[in-house]
């Protein structure tokens, strides 16, 4: 199994991921994961998507709200 190309959110005015593999990606709308993306557009490994810390705060508050 290939080792996953990581994206990360570069929240700058440009508003695109930074990939594991030196690439740049810009999302018109929504995230990676909301636009089913499972492969890495430049490399082909599979794609994970490290969550900003206002998406972690986020999920977890939601967690934390669940009976």
């Amino acid at each position: 199994m290939k080792s996953p190309c990581v994206w990360k959110y570069s929240d700058d005015e440009m508003d695109y991921y930074e990939t594991g593999c030196g690439e740049s990606f810009i999302v018109l709308e929504g995230t990676p994961t909301e636009n089913r993306m499972r492969f890495c557009a430049y490399c082909g490994r599979p794609l994970i998507v490290q969550l900003t810390e206002r998406e972690t705060a986020r999920l977890l508050a939601w967690d934390d709200e669940k009976p």
